[in-house]
């Protein structure tokens, strides 16, 4: 027997009610769960788990509340919670009760186990439970915000709109609160014959066999992603206009929000090594750096944006040729077309400075190289089936070696060829300071950077996961600091 209010506000006894059949399963999932281990954003292998096919924000909402109603009752075992929700929550009731979560998270995150200890300690025993399995919960918030993103109403800019391919033109993606744009190209699907072939000069093992792949169309960012953008996201540049001048929150600020709370910590030193950063590529991110850039900016948005694939790196930068540059074989040409170490005088330029290839694309030869999702694959590239011949990607499972495309400023004319590959390397962190190393910077990559692609279709939950966000290890953020 347990005690709960009625609708009527006046409290009573009645029967233990049955476990909800719906959320038990996730419940019990849940109580396998090390959350003082597990990244936020590691909670969207769950998404499957609780997200009904139309993806209904009301129904994410009712089910995410039973769930915590039903865990709350086998594990606090308190009469105070009810043991069971009325059929509609008010939208007000689960806001508080989500702000609250994300407080808690906040509070011990950001303060530190020692300042959370002292401020629970104001708390009533009750309350104080409470507030403990709140914190559990934080791990499904990805969850809910990821959802609730894929149906918030997209920031309104018409050119972006595409059901087909003949739809897709070229646009400037807007980060609100900023003057920052990323102009982006339409890429049209096709095959192409991705490496290259034996005889080509300079031609690395890895870059074979050649195979014939299939893209899908997508849109490409016209430039290398440069600190314009990325300073915004790694130094929280929109929140602190969005308060300054009181620009009213909008759904997208809140999803987007998440994985600014998982943004980079402060960098230890300047990033762009006084190379330049108004109009300059941004560079020595990690990948998973450049993913939850990535992802800040999907939810900040409403578009699904993403690292483009190796596949379709390269068959943007070739765009139709078969050259061992977009716009022909003779290096002597590439200094009309990209910066490499004959022309950088030892830094990268401002992007969009020398020629684009034939589809609109800048500095795809050289000034920075661009991190794509795929694994580094030494020994070449991996046979593929007929299926897995459309929109190939070897989803990383070690840290290193992973890959980047195109060369940079620092490389040879025959390591910026369309086909050219690199793989990354722990000498790329090796004058990191903090111990354990930062899973954001890269202090010896001077000469990495990144560029974006959004897909025409957006992909289901449930291929994100599998496929386009998978990867491994998963990164956790260093929670202590540096002991000398």
């Amino acid at each position: 027997m347990v005690r709960s209010l009625s609708r009527h506000g006046t409290c009573q006894t009645k029967r233990k009610p049955r476990a909800i059949n719906q959320s038990k399963p996730f419940v019990e999932g849940l109580q396998s769960v090390d959350c003082n281990r597990m990244d936020l954003h590691e909670s969207n292998s769950m998404i499957p788990r609780i997200v009904s096919k139309d993806n209904s924000k009301r129904s994410l909402q009712v089910l995410l509340f039973s769930v915590i109603v039903e865990y709350s009752r086998y594990s606090l075992a308190s009469p105070r919670f009810p043991s069971r929700r009325s059929k509609f929550m008010p939208a007000a009731t689960f806001c508080i009760f989500r702000h609250l979560v994300v407080f808690a998270l906040i509070v011990i995150r950001q303060l530190g186990e020692s300042a959370a200890r002292c401020f629970t300690c104001l708390l009533s025993p009750h309350l104080r439970a409470r507030l403990v399995r709140l914190c559990e919960y934080s791990v499904v918030l990805a969850c809910i915000d990821l959802a609730v993103a894929q149906e918030t109403v997209p920031l309104e800019i018409p050119d972006s709109v595409a059901t087909t391919e003949s739809d897709m033109k070229r646009y400037a993606e807007l980060i609100e609160h900023t003057d920052a744009k990323i102009d982006m190209i339409p890429i049209p699907s096709g095959r192409f014959l991705m490496g290259s072939p034996e005889d080509e000069p300079g031609r690395q093992e890895s870059e074979g066999p050649q195979r014939e792949v299939e893209i899908s169309a997508f849109w490409m960012s016209k430039f290398e992603i440069t600190w314009d953008s990325y300073d915004i996201w790694m130094s929280d540049l929109d929140v602190y206009r969005r308060e300054q001048f009181q620009f009213q929150l909008t759904p997208r600020d809140k999803a987007a929000d998440v994985f600014q709370i998982s943004q980079p910590t402060k960098p230890y030193c300047d990033m762009s090594f006084g190379m330049g950063t108004k109009g300059y590529p941004a560079i020595c991110m990690t990948q998973h750096a450049a993913r939850t850039f990535c992802k800040w900016l999907s939810a900040k948005t409403g578009r699904y944006y993403r690292l483009p694939t190796e596949a379709e790196w390269e068959y943007a930068c070739r765009a139709g040729s078969t050259t061992a540059y977009s716009f022909g074989d003779d290096p002597a040409e590439l200094e009309e077309y990209g910066w490499f170490a004959d022309n950088s005088d030892e830094g990268y330029k401002k992007a969009g400075k020398k020629k684009p290839n034939p589809w609109g694309l800048y500095d795809m030869h050289g000034n920075v190289a661009e991190w794509v999702l795929d694994q580094f694959t030494e020994d070449g590239y991996p046979e593929l089936s007929e299926k897995e011949r459309r929109d190939p990607l070897v989803i990383p499972m070690t840290l290193y070696p992973r890959t980047v495309r195109g060369g940079g400023w620092d490389k040879s004319a025959e390591e910026c060829r369309s086909a050219s590959r690199e793989g990354s390397t722990e000498d790329w962190i090796a004058q990191d300071p903090q111990s354990p190393v930062s899973i954001w910077y890269l202090t010896d990559a001077l000469h990495v950077g990144f560029r974006i692609v959004r897909p025409l279709r957006t992909p289901s939950l449930e291929e994100i996961e599998l496929k386009w966000d998978k990867s491994e290890p998963v990164q956790r953020e260093r929670t202590t600091p540096k002991v000398e």
